[in-house]
């Protein structure tokens, strides 16, 4: 257990290390940037598209697989799905979004996912990625 536990913190601790670096060696992190889209103000009207305070990335490393959240603004509680529309797997959980970066384990399988992200006052951002 404290194997695993070493593990998954020296996996974090690199994919902060890879959204640091920006680009990071294949061997080390693979990564790929999931673009979110969603919440209030976007087109229409004389109103510029709302920036999204939120940035995501996929993660592998040591065959552990993380999505990696950044927060650019404290947002509250914020709802997560996270769901393998080829195998079936959801996840479903919460964070509380304060600047910085975050990550969350999934298990890595292939498939098109997709991933929401549900702020307290209603805002809903979405993205899609494929493993």
């Amino acid at each position: 257990m404290k194997q695993i536990l070493i593990l998954i913190i020296l996996a974090m601790l690199n994919g902060f290390s890879c959204l640091a670096s920006g680009v990071a060696p294949i061997a080390v992190c693979d990564s790929s940037t999931v673009l979110l889209s969603g919440g209030s103000g976007m087109g229409g009207g004389n109103k510029a598209p709302q920036v999204v305070p939120i940035q995501a990335a996929i993660q592998s490393f040591g065959g552990f697989t993380f999505v990696t959240v950044t927060f650019t603004a404290t947002l509250g509680t914020v709802d997560i799905d996270i769901t393998n529309h080829t195998t079936g797997q959801y996840l479903q959980g919460e964070m509380l979004a304060v600047p910085g970066t975050q990550s969350i384990p999934i298990s890595g399988a292939p498939g098109w996912y997709t991933i929401s992200f549900t702020l307290p006052d209603g805002r809903i951002y979405e993205g899609e990625f494929e493993l």
